[in-house]
């Protein structure tokens, strides 16, 4: 099964994009907790953060830093 967040970033699956650059793609989220919730998913497919190699850290935490002051 493709995981739904790379379907959302190849534009399979329809999103309400906040950010769609190089490094991530920023959407709001379709049920969202609190009005504004947007999820951050990095254009590399990951599992979990972790895994995430360590020079897209910075960059991914950049664009969530940015969102989160927004």
């Amino acid at each position: 099964m493709k995981c739904v967040f790379c379907s959302i970033i190849a534009g399979e699956i329809p999103a309400n994009v906040v950010i769609d650059d190089d490094v991530c793609l920023a959407f709001l989220d379709t049920k969202p907790l609190f009005f504004g919730h947007v999820l951050v998913a990095p254009k590399k497919h990951v599992v979990t953060l972790p895994e995430l190699p360590p020079d897209q850290v910075g960059p991914l935490m950049s664009r969530v830093q940015l969102l989160s002051a927004a």
